[in-house]
């Protein structure tokens, strides 16, 4: 986690996306988990 190897799983419709990106992410996964909202934002707007 610290070394910014994470994921994110979206499946259906996702309703607690702004939630969920309201965790406070650290180290290395804050800037990958900031591309991975930002794609799955995006695709949730399609």
């Amino acid at each position: 986690y610290g070394m910014g190897m994470v994921a994110l799983i979206v499946v259906g419709k996702p309703v607690n996306l702004e939630a969920a990106e309201a965790v406070k992410q650290i180290g290395k996964a804050k800037p990958v988990f900031a591309e991975l909202f930002a794609e799955a934002t995006k695709a949730a707007s399609n």
